[in-house]
């Protein structure tokens, strides 16, 4: 203010000033003075004083100014300066403009002055500002302050503009009045929401005790178009989390936290303390508490607060000690915790110590919440007759949860007389609450004074008191929150639930003659855990080896147990197959290929192709494909100069080779050039995922018959891709038939050609086939690499270590070429790369291609485990979950670590087929296994060996698509940075 002062002095003073420029600058000196938090008001109203003939614009800076809360806390109750500055504007002629009075109706609210307010408001009518959008919106926000929502509704009916504030100021004044569902109505009428209107509804719901509503608001938010929740809106689902128990809900909202960017400060620090402690979660509590940065006084009540509401009363302890060793002075709750702590711990000493050094040292007079948790204390302990000493002693009049905590501890120990006096307290304090009727019944009871207990029942029936509210209970079962009561839910298909125990009754009944692997769950959980299925599997198996998920028509049976997967696929190898149900769900993909079918059909095509596969012919051919493939996609890579889908890439990539090594034709997809290659891949993802949708969607052949849904979409994805492998046969046999010399029929050495010279010339035949091959190839030539790659980014050391693999056992220099590398990359020279061997293996053993395989039991079964199979049973193998099973693979189950396959020596060791099933297992075992490692080698060590890869998104999280097969959802995109200098010369010639 001293420059200010001098700055003043020298416009008052300077003879070069003009009368408007001075005008002009004593009118901004004044705005920063009123204004300014620098500013002083009283300095202002000297220079106002002084003005002579102020204009509209110095009175309204004025009033505004008097208005503020800095104006108004040196203010006398009585004084209403701005209003009197008002009327002094009008009698000096000036009339106010729509800037003048939303000032004055924000003083009016601030001083819950009704009289003014509505004066105000007919000056405003007055002067014809009534349409005015800034002033209705201050209005409306006066009278819901007010609680007069029936005038504030009729400011807002009259609106003809209304902008966000506008709606937010009606919801906010419903949620005042408790009206929450006036305010979800106004809320779902609203066109255009902001992130304030949908953080008012839900801490709404929240603070009205819909925790329930504040979640499906907030889901409904997360997929809105145009906004973002913020810290705000996850302090208040977290507490929605917090009040519901829902563990798995505010875990999630944890992780979209982390995944967001939303700023983690103190107070969502402190709400995922909360969220977690109430839900049971102390140990979790603990580690967020720890990780935050900073604490203030909150953070630390709320982890002393957990620790007591667990029983934890030394940890609170314990914790009290850091925190004022840290400086943090405790508050009032601060010892509500403390106490509470000692009444769950039975600490009644330290709670009395705490009760002393709350007033004694830290000057904090007790409330009426300390005296009910010392009551408390000393009620739980016995010492009821202290107890009583204390509330007769207490300053103020004692509450419902001071004699109830003493009526409690009457009931706990027997103690009739006091209790007797407690509860008629209660009564008098709450007549019509029938839980201290229902205490003092259970106190005459214990003691055998039955006679009083029919007289408090008589009462209660005199005065129509009974238990209104039912009891209830809430669990959560996969991330939803169900309520339970004896009346019944409307949140349960109780139709349902009374089918699954039903079921369970009857396995009950049979028990003795055979037992059944237990019930995990239903096919409702699947449905609802559909986009994270194979992580709530694994969480299934982890908590049962081999489990049941009930359906609607049949038991589906999953294991992660090796000996049962043996049994299965090997030593009863017969009974198990893909079944006419299987074979139904795949038949509209996959025909009668390999992968639907069972019993002759699969092993002439099984033997055809381990004929095909077994010769040195296709493995030659294709190793060439390989290597070409690898360098186009290398020198494709090279041309972008920003961040590839790698998965992409190699989708299409994988695509070209397989069509090679198929059919003989160069499809060129990877460049584009083939319209039909570009949609192949589309609609077969798509209907790979409806086809497994199929297994736990009921009414799929209903949609399929209807052509309606996801049914509709399959039937043009399986056009599309008919339409694509007939045109590639089509095109082949036009190639053969014209071939002038049909002896070089035989020096063919694509499949397509092979299977020709065998006369095998069905079309739907080799659709079947060539389609089951793309399948294979699909998905450890595309699939698996992009799985590789995301590991290299997420592990560059061994990224590192696999490139200098690569140069060492190819000897590749730096100059050398891509050419030169995959021209290297001889079939002895990848047989010595064991360290890349052991990370496909270990990328394949976390991201199996196939993530589970299901089959069908075709007769009554027992399997190794003792559990009883049902003919028509489906039982699934996972090879998704048991690469993540701690007994199978040890405590580091879940950590990308390739060394787990060589032995001392470095050399790779391969694993029991039964424990390691992403080729399958036994008479099923994989035929391509070698051609697919020796694919991914080749890929791996022209990619790695040609350029370094890092995430383009380091924050974003990688995940699956629920599929058939693992693919990455929504793609990989990476950046790649050359290694050989031929290839960065290619990329920039300026290197």
């Amino acid at each position: 203010m001293r420059e200010l002062k001098q700055i003043h002095t020298h416009i008052i003073k300077s003879p070069f000033l003009l009368d408007q420029d001075q005008s002009f600058l004593n009118t901004r000196l004044l705005f920063f003075c009123a204004l300014s938090d620098s500013g002083s008001q009283t300095y202002a109203a000297g220079v106002f004083r002084v003005t002579k003939n102020p204009n509209l614009y110095l009175y309204n800076i004025m009033i505004r100014a008097y208005a503020s809360k800095k104006a108004n806390a040196f203010d006398e109750p009585a004084s209403f300066r701005s209003l009197e500055l008002y009327k002094k504007m009008v009698g000096d002629g000036i009339r106010p403009d729509c800037l003048t009075f939303p000032s004055l109706v924000k003083e009016c609210t601030a001083r819950i002055d009704g009289g003014n307010g509505r004066s105000v408001h007919g000056k405003v009518v007055k002067y014809g500002f009534r349409k005015d959008l800034f002033v209705q919106n201050s209005l409306m926000n006066m009278y819901s302050v007010f609680g007069s929502l029936i005038c504030a509704r009729k400011v807002f009916d009259e609106m003809t503009e209304r902008d966000v504030v506008s709606w937010n100021s009606m919801i906010k004044g419903y949620l005042r009045s408790g009206d929450l569902d006036g305010a979800i109505e106004v809320f779902r009428d609203m066109k255009k929401r902001s992130v304030f209107c949908w953080n008012s509804i839900i801490t709404g719901c929240v603070q009205g005790g819909r925790a329930r509503e504040a979640l499906e608001f907030f889901h409904e938010m997360q997929v809105a178009e145009g906004v973002r929740p913020d810290k705000i809106t996850i302090a208040s689902v977290l507490a929605a989390c917090a009040n519901l128990g829902a563990v798995d809900h505010g875990t999630w909202v944890h992780g979209y936290l982390r995944r967001s960017g939303v700023e983690s400060d103190v107070v969502i620090g402190t709400a995922l303390v909360d969220m977690y402690g109430k839900c049971g979660c102390v140990e979790k509590a603990y580690e967020v508490f720890m990780e935050m940065l900073k604490k203030d006084t909150l953070a630390w009540t709320a982890m002393i607060s957990v620790f007591a509401l667990h029983g934890f009363g030394n940890e609170a302890f314990d914790l009290f000690e850091k925190m004022e060793t840290a400086g943090v002075e405790p508050n009032h709750v601060t010892f509500v915790g403390l106490l509470s702590a000692c009444a769950h711990s039975g600490l009644v000493e330290k709670g009395r110590w705490c009760f002393d050094v709350m007033r004694r040292v830290y000057l904090i007079e007790p409330q009426l919440y300390h005296y009910a948790c010392m009551v408390d204390i000393l009620s739980r302990a016995g010492l009821i007759e202290e107890a009583e000493r204390l509330i007769r002693s207490m300053p103020m009049k004692p509450d419902v949860y001071v004699w109830g905590a003493l009526l409690g501890g009457c009931q706990i120990h027997g103690q009739v007389e006091i209790g007797e006096m407690a509860a008629h307290r209660l009564i008098d304090m709450e007549p019509l609450n029938h839980a201290f009727y229902v205490n003092l019944c259970d106190i005459y009871a214990k003691t055998g004074r039955f006679n009083d207990v029919k007289t408090v029942k008589t009462l209660m029936k005199e005065r129509g008191i009974k238990k209104e509210v039912a009891g209830c209970s809430m669990i959560e079962v996969d991330g939803v929150v169900l309520e339970f009561s004896v009346r019944g839910s409307p949140d349960i298909v109780l139709n349902e639930v009374s089918w699954v125990l039903s079921q369970h009754r009857n396995e009950r009944l049979c028990e003795k003659k055979t037992r059944y692997h237990p019930v995990a769950g239903t096919a409702l959980n699947q449905l609802i855990n559909f986009p994270r299925l194979h992580h709530y599997m694994t969480e299934l198996a982890c908590k049962y080896r081999t489990y049941r998920l009930l359906h609607l028509f049949r038991n589906a049976i999953y294991t992660v147990d090796p000996a049962n997967v043996e049994y299965m696929l090997k030593t009863n190898f017969a009974n198990y197959g893909k079944g006419l149900y299987l074979h139904s769900i795949l038949s509209d993909v996959l025909g009668d290929g390999i992968f639907a079918v069972d019993g002759a059909k699969w092993r002439h095509q099984r033997k055809a192709l381990s004929s095909e596969f077994s010769s040195k012919m296709l493995r030659d051919f294709s190793s060439a494909v390989f290597k070409l493939g690898a360098v186009k996609l290398a020198r494709v890579i090279a041309t972008c100069d920003q961040a590839i889908d790698i998965q992409d890439l190699l989708m299409k990539s994988s695509l070209d080779s397989i069509v090679k090594i198929l059919l003989g034709i160069e499809l060129d997809s990877l460049c584009g050039t083939n319209e039909e290659g570009n949609r192949f891949p589309n609609a077969f993802d798509q209907a790979n995922e409806t086809a497994l949708l199929r297994i736990i969607d009921i009414s799929w052949k209903t949609k399929r018959f209807l052509n309606i849904g996801r049914e509709a979409a399959l039937k043009e994805n399986s056009i599309v891709i008919d339409q694509f492998v007939y045109n590639l046969i089509k095109s082949k046999i036009v190639i053969i038939h014209h071939l002038e010399d049909k002896q070089s029929l035989i020096t063919k050495r694509d499949f397509v050609s092979r299977l020709l010279e065998l006369n095998e010339t069905d079309p739907k035949y080799l659709r079947d086939m060539v389609l089951s091959f793309m399948v294979a190839g699909k998905d450890s030539l595309a699939v698996t690499p992009s799985w590789f790659l995301y590991m290299m980014c997420k592990h560059l050391h061994i990224q590192e270590e696999i490139a200098q693999e690569v140069r060492e056992v190819i000897n590749l220099k730096d100059h050398s070429s891509v050419d030169e590398l995959a021209a290297s990359l001889t079939y002895e020279a990848l047989k010595k790369m064991q360290y890349l061997h052991a990370a496909l293996a270990e990328t394949i053993r976390l991201y199996p291609a196939v993530p589970m395989d299901a089959k069908m039991c075709f007769s009554d079964d027992t399997w190794p485990d003792g559990f009883s199979i049902r003919k028509g049973d489906m039982v699934i193998y996972q090879p998704y979950a048991m690469g993540r099973m701690k007994f199978l693979w040890g405590d580091d189950a879940e950590e990308f670590r390739p060394e787990r396959w060589l032995d001392k020596n470095g050399q790779f060791q391969d694993e029991s087929p039964f424990k390691f099933t992403a080729f399958q297992a036994g008479p099923r075992i994989c035929p391509g296994q070698e051609h697919a490692y020796m694919y991914m080698k080749i890929f791996a060590a022209v990619l790695l060996g040609s350029y370094m890869f890092k995430l383009a998104d380091k924050k974003k999280v990688v995940n699956y698509k629920t599929m058939v097969s693992l693919q990455i959802d929504g793609g990989l995109y990476l950046h790649a940075f050359p290694r050989l200098r031929n290839e960065s010369k290619t990329l920039n010639p300026m290197l």
